[in-house]
C-alpha cells in the first residue's frame, strides 16, 4: 500500500480536513493509482464540507484502503511533500535540459526554471499560512485546551511568578538570559534544566563553559539541596553524608532523561541540532551563547557572529518546535553591575533581544530595586552609574523581565545561596513603605 493512500486512510480515520487546506494538497501530490481516491475524496470535501467514509471511498473507487496506517498524519504528509518535490524537481529538469540541448534556447530554460521554483517555494510557505476564519478556530481551540487543563502548558522553571507570567516553557521559545560575568545566568539554566528533569522532561544541558563534571554535579546539588561546597572538597558534614547517596539513586531513578553535553570551542549550531535529532529533547539550555561559532566562516567581526548565531538558534528552535534557553552577558557598560542592563546592552549584538520569545536580565538586588534620585538639583536617571558594594556570598538576586513577546512585565527576587543547601528558589515580595501586613500576600 503507498503512502498516499495510507495518508487519505489516516485523514478519514480521523476526520482532518484541515490537513488537506492547510498544506494545499491537490492533486499533483499523488501518483498513479492513487490519483482516483484523491480525486473523489477532494471533489467530496468541496461539495459536502466533510471527508467520506472508507466504506463510501472503497465502493465508489474500486480501490481497498490501507489498513496498515500506523504514524501520525504529520509522517506521511511528510513522506508525499518529499515525493511530490522530487518528482517536480525531476520533470523541471528533464524540460530544463530539453530546452537547453534540443531547442538551444537558454533563456526559455532560466525562465522555466525560475517559475518552478517560485510555484514550490510558495507551496513551503502555505504550511505556514491560512485565513482569519481557520486562524480563529486555532484561538479557539487554544483556549478550550488550556481552560481544561490543569497546571502549566508548558515546561515548569521552578519559579512561581515566572510559570504564572510565561504558562511555562513552550515548543518553539528561544529564552535568553542576561547578565553581567558571575551574576549567575549559567545557575538560572541548572535551575531550569532540574526542575525539568524532575518533571519528567527530557533535557539537553549543553555548557560551552563547563566541563561535564562540574555541570553534573551542580544539576545533583541543586536537585537534592546539598550543600555544593561540601561535596565539591570532599568535605560532607556527617548529615549530608547520611544523605549523599540516597540521594543520588533518587535524582538517578527519576522518570525524566537528563543530557549533559561539554561543547567545545569551535562548536557550530548545526553540531547541537545532530544531538537534538538524535535524542529528541523536550527543552533544550545553552550556557555561553556568545561563545557558539557562526555557520558561515566568513564572518569576521564578533558581532556579526554572535548576531548570526542568534539567528540560527531562533529558527532551530521553530524548525525542531522546542523550546530552547541560552545565556548572554551584558556588555562593559554593566561592568561591576553598577548600572542598570537592558535589551541594548546585551553583548555585542542587538539581534538577542529582536529575536528573543522572553529576555530575563539578572541583576543585584539594591540596583534592580534602586529608583531615581535627585543629585546636584537634577534628578539622576536609573541607566547613570551607582557605585555599589562588592556581592556577598548569598546575596539575593533579581530577575526582570527585560522583553516579553506577550507583553510580559515582571520581576522577582532569588535566594542565591550556595552552601545552605543550594537554594536558588523565588523569595516573597518585598512589603512596600506604608503596606500592612495582612496586604502581604505571602502571608
Amino acid at each position: 500500500m503507498t503512502d498516499g493512500l495510507r495518508l487519505l486512510t489516516k485523514l478519514i480515520e480521523e476526520g482532518n480536513a484541515r490537513a488537506l487546506s492547510e498544506r494545499g494538497i491537490d492533486e499533483s501530490w499523488f501518483e498513479s493509482t492513487e490519483i482516483p481516491v484523491a480525486r473523489f475524496v477532494l471533489e467530496f470535501l468541496r461539495s459536502h464540507g466533510q471527508l467520506p467514509a472508507i466504506r463510501t471511498v472503497e465502493s465508489r473507487c474500486g480501490t481497498r484502503l490501507s489498513t496498515d496506517a500506523v504514524e501520525p498524519v504529520g509522517y506521511y504528509l511528510d513522506r508525499i511533500e518529499a515525493r511530490m518535490l522530487q518528482n517536480s524537481l525531476r520533470d523541471t529538469l528533464n524540460e530544463v535540459s530539453r530546452l537547453i540541448v534540443d531547442r538551444q534556447d537558454p533563456r526559455a530554460a532560466l525562465e522555466l526554471a525560475r517559475v518552478q521554483v517560485l510555484r514550490l517555494s510558495s507551496r513551503a510557505l502555505a504550511r505556514d499560512m491560512m485565513d482569519m476564519p481557520q486562524a480563529l478556530d486555532l484561538v479557539l481551540q487554544d483556549y478550550e485546551a488550556r481552560s481544561s487543563q490543569i497546571g502549566l502548558s508548558g515546561i515548569p522553571t521552578g519559579w512561581p511568578t515566572l510559570d504564572d507570567q510565561t504558562d511555562g516553557i513552550k515548543p518553539g521559545d528561544f529564552w535568553a538570559i542576561v547578565g553581567r560575568i558571575a551574576a549567575g545566568k549559567s545557575q538560572l539554566l541548572v535551575k531550569m534544566a532540574s526542575e525539568a528533569y524532575l518533571s519528567g522532561r527530557r533535557v539537553l544541558f549543553v555548557s560551552y563553559e563547563m566541563p561535564l563534571l562540574h555541570m553534573a554535579r551542580r544539576l545533583f546539588c541543586t536537585a537534592a539541596h546539598i550543600p555544593y561546597r561540601q561535596v565539591r572538597f570532599g568535605q560532607m558534614s556527617m548529615f549530608v553524608r547520611d544523605r549523599f547517596r540516597p540521594e543520588l539513586e533518587w535524582f538517578r531513578s527519576r522518570p525524566g532523561r537528563l543530557t549533559l553535553l561539554m561543547a567545545g570551542l569551535n562548536s557550530m549550531v548545526p553540531q547541537v541540532q545532530a544531538v537534538i535529532q538524535e535524542i529528541r529533547p523536550e527543552l533544550v539550555l545553552l550556557d555561553g551563547g556568545g561563545m557558539i561559532k557562526p555557520s558561515d566562516r566568513s564572518l569576521r567581526a564578533r558581532w556579526e557572529q554572535v548576531s548570526s548565531t542568534a539567528q540560527e538558534i531562533r529558527m532551530l528552535a521553530l524548525v525542531e518546535n522546542i523550546p530552547i534557553v541560552v545565556s548572554y552577558h551584558f556588555n562593559r557598560e554593566v561592568k561591576g553591575n553598577d548600572t542598570f542592563g537592558s535589551l541594548e546592552h546585551i553583548g555585542l549584538s542587538d539581534e538577542i533581544g529582536k529575536l528573543a520569545t522572553l529576555a530575563l536580565g539578572v541583576f543585584r538586588r539594591d540596583a534592580a530595586w534602586q529608583r531615581p534620585e535627585k543629585k546636584r538639583g537634577r534628578i539622576r536617571p536609573e541607566t547613570e552609574r551607582i557605585k555599589e558594594p562588592p556581592i556577598l556570598p548569598g546575596e539575593p538576586m533579581v530577575v526582570r523581565c527585560m522583553k516579553g513577546r506577550e507583553g510580559e512585565r515582571f520581576e522577582f527576587e532569588m535566594n542565591f545561596l550556595w552552601d545552605g543547601g543550594m537554594d536558588f528558589s523565588e523569595r516573597p515580595p518585598r512589603r512596600q513603605p506604608g503596606q500592612a501586613p495582612q496586604d502581604d500576600i505571602w502571608q
